[in-house]
């Protein structure tokens, strides 16, 4: 039993369909507007982040370069080798008040040079160097409470990370971070005299960080390769290990991923490196707080989208209405053509343009099908008549042939054996030409075309046409159309050998390979000119018929891949070559 189909009227399959479109449309539009603007965000927000920490290393690292070149440039100061060369010489204590002097002022000039240095010192080994000056110099054991100042001494030049403030010599300053310069004897080499210290007041780094961070609430840590942190915006890390606070764990984010940016636990952490100077930057950012503003965002988008729903289902319902009754209408009118046949009209105005469009169209098409029923009994009767012709054409052959055959036994009676000879082959030459009716033969009966049409030529000419063929055996049977190596041959004979008087040599070659049939026309006649060639083949041109027919033919029949080319050169003869396929193709099943 046959399963009763389902139909449903146009009208509601509209409303159902643009209510359900409707209520997706807005779904994924909800879906992808929220989410994509908060990848926005999310890009925008780790872009600014990049680009601040950007800032702070190029900020940081101009800052440091600054104080590495004044320190280098006051441990080469001939003033200060000189002394310092002089008071080792002659250790006393009144050499030893010139050389304070003389330290206090120029160490005292690069302290003043930048406000955030706290101190400007020289570190030697010389238990016995005493000064109460907060720039001069002093012994390695003598200079602070830690121990780093012993560390000094096996360091070339070098930053000391941030840490209390434990010199000596009483200052202000609560944490301090210290770049080091070894001083040589001869400016870059020689003997090591000691090293200058330059101090500075840890606020500087941070005025750094801080002109630089937005108020997305980032903390910000400039930390050592070692892990010792140099300053930060969280004031209570500062001179820590990076390891010994909460922020060595977002660390581990970075170290694992390999990259410079990462998350855990909400906390976005990005990073970036000082050029040359052996520290990074690290920021870790709550990223909730950072992306606080889109909750907002998604709630008004949420009550925009529902809004937006109910309007354009209201609206798609009226829509739907509106398109469907004429729909319906012209369905109806369509329907009278079953019984009226082709003559019925529609006539309705529905207000809408595409539907007054789809009723002309289908006036236009039921006049074209009644005019192409006319046409296909017009078609029918001039079949009929022309099949007629064709029968009482075919009578006409028949007459040539016999009237042929008496002039051949005229001439036999008269002993005209060369008048015989030619009327037969002429007779051959016609029933292979006409090939009742039919536009394909074999190789072999095209060969044999040819070579009475030879025969015909040499009987006029008097045998000055040399022809000598090379033809594949293979190839004798397969099929191709008719008569396309006579027109070559005639070509040659009437116009290569017009200038010797019609004597001259052909070579005909032909062989199978690849899936064609190749043929090779060649003579020594007087060949012509490469312009003639392509006015030949230009078939826009009057000159060459019998080749453009040929070239004509092959593309009808054989299409694509397949045609006829020419080489020539003015005397030295000319080469025509065919290429045509080896199996028949559909069309040439038809003209056989």
């Amino acid at each position: 039993m046959e399963k009763k189909k389902v139909k449903i009227s146009i009208s509601r399959l509209l409303i159902v369909s643009n209510c359900a479109i409707m209520a997706v449309f807005f779904g994924i539009t909800f879906y992808f507007t929220t989410n994509s603007y908060q990848k926005v965000l999310e890009q925008e927000f780790r872009a600014n982040q990049h680009q601040m920490l950007a800032y702070i290393s190029d900020a940081i690292g101009e800052t440091m370069d600054s104080i590495e070149l004044l320190a280098r440039s006051t441990a080469n100061s001939y003033t200060i080798i000189h002394s310092i060369t002089n008071y080792q010489k002659q250790k006393n204590s009144y050499n030893q008040l010139v050389f304070q002097n003389n330290m206090n002022q120029n160490l005292s000039a690069v302290a003043y040079s930048l406000n955030d240095i706290v101190s400007a010192n020289i570190l030697m080994d010389d238990p016995q160097l005493r000064t109460t000056k907060v720039n001069g110099a002093y012994d390695y054991g003598g200079y602070a409470e830690g121990s780093w100042a012993e560390e000094i001494r096996k360091m070339p030049s070098g930053w000391i990370s941030a840490r209390e403030n434990d010199l000596l010599v009483p200052s202000y300053t609560e944490k301090i971070i210290t770049y080091v310069q070894r001083i040589y004897s001869d400016l870059y080499y020689g003997e090591p005299l000691g090293h200058l210290v330059i101090n500075l007041d840890e606020e500087m780094f941070y005025e750094v960080i801080h002109s630089y961070v937005d108020t997305g609430g980032s903390t910000i840590l400039v930390a050592g390769e070692d892990g010792s942190i140099f300053s930060s915006t969280d004031r209570s890390v500062v001179g820590m290990r990076l390891a010994e606070t909460e922020y060595g764990r977002y660390r581990q984010i970075l170290e694992e991923g390999r990259g410079q940016s990462g998350e855990m636990e909400g906390m976005l952490v990005t990073e970036a490196a000082v050029d040359g100077k052996g520290l990074f930057i690290m920021a870790v950012t709550d990223y909730r707080k950072a992306l606080a503003p889109i909750a907002g965002t998604r709630k008004a988008v949420s009550v925009f989208s529902l809004a937006m729903l109910g309007f354009f289902s209201v609206f798609s319902g009226l829509l739907a209405y509106v398109i469907a009754k004429p729909i319906l209408l012209l369905s109806r009118e369509v329907k009278k053509y079953k019984g009226n046949g082709w003559n019925h009209k529609i006539r309705q105005d529905s207000h809408i343009y595409e539907i007054d469009i789809l009723g002309e169209a289908f006036n236009h098409m039921a006049d074209k099908i009644e005019a192409l029923i006319s046409s296909l009994l017009e078609q029918e009767k001039e079949k009929q008549k022309q099949e007629l012709e064709i029968l009482q054409a075919q009578i006409n052959p028949h007459f040539l042939y016999n009237t042929l055959e008496a002039i051949n036994w005229m001439a036999l009676s008269m002993k005209q054996k060369e008048i015989s000879r030619m009327v037969i082959l002429l007779g051959t030459f016609l029933r292979l030409s006409l090939n009742k009716g039919k536009n394909v033969y074999t190789v072999k009966d095209e060969l044999h075309h040819l070579q009475c049409y030879l025969d015909i030529q040499n009987i006029r000419c008097r045998g000055k046409i040399e022809f000598y063929s090379e033809i594949d055996p293979d190839m004798m049977e397969c099929r191709m159309i008719k008569l396309l190596l006579q027109p070559l041959v005639e070509n040659s004979i009437l116009h290569g050998f017009d200038r010797n008087g019609g004597a001259g040599r052909i070579w005909l070659k032909a062989d199978r390979r690849e899936g064609f049939l190749f043929f090779s026309v060649r003579d020594d006649g007087c060949g012509m000119e490469a312009a003639q060639i392509g006015r030949i083949c230009d078939l826009h041109t009057e000159e060459g018929h019998g080749l453009k027919n040929v070239i004509k033919r092959i593309a009808l029949y054989y299409g694509e891949g397949c045609g006829l080319t020419i080489h020539s050169l003015p005397g030295e003869g000319t080469t025509v070559e065919i290429k045509i396929a080896d199996a028949p193709s559909g069309q040439i099943s038809k003209e056989e």
